[in-house]
């Protein structure tokens, strides 16, 4: 029989449902600014939807992975802390999914979320994941640098940014991968029965 969750597992699945919710909000906000929805409407916002697909991935990774971490209560001041981080991260996460067809806010609200995310880790991850953690969390801000800054501060041309965002969200799918099997988040998973 499947124990009972405790307070930090239930806010860890709760501000995983933010963000689906944040998602929610974002593409009907999205659909009720058309008539109608197209194909050619869809395509045009490729990397957007390759940008929601990414955090709703992550959001899920990052429940899984809280929800065991949260298994084991800490009391006192590291457990508050563990807390206090999770929540800002988490909030950060849900005002990104929100603001998701708005590229660079969006962006700089995740990456603000990312930078909390590994202050977290600097703070108390187990030493053999810390590192490998860090360096996923450096790969997703700067995947997301071109979104944050306007195409490096205008750098990259508005016509080719699309093109680089579609290329940044492909690697930072492939680096969610890549997050995914050395978290070893498939062993997190809760049974069935």
């Amino acid at each position: 029989m499947a124990s009972s969750m405790n307070f930090y597992q239930r806010a860890n699945l709760s501000m995983g449902l933010a963000v689906i919710l944040g998602f929610e909000l974002s593409i009907s906000q999205w659909a009720r600014n058309s008539a109608y929805i197209t194909w050619e409407q869809v395509w045009l916002n490729a990397d957007t939807w390759l940008w929601i697909a990414f955090q709703f991935l992550f959001r899920i990774k990052v429940t899984i992975d809280d929800h065991a971490h949260f298994s084991n209560e800490v009391k006192g001041l590291r457990g508050l802390t563990d807390f206090l981080l999770f929540v800002v991260s988490s909030f950060l996460f849900v005002v990104s999914a929100v603001l998701s067809f708005l590229p660079q806010a969006t962006a700089v609200l995740f990456t603000l979320g990312v930078l909390v995310l590994t202050g977290w880790v600097l703070l108390g991850a187990k030493q053999p994941k810390k590192k490998t953690w860090v360096l996923v969390n450096i790969g997703y801000i700067l995947a997301l640098s071109p979104m944050t800054t306007s195409g490096f501060f205008g750098a990259v041309e508005q016509e080719a940014l699309v093109t680089v965002s579609l290329v940044a969200h492909v690697f930072l799918l492939i680096l969610l991968l890549i997050d995914y099997h050395e978290s070893e988040t498939h062993d997190h998973m809760p049974d069935y029965q």
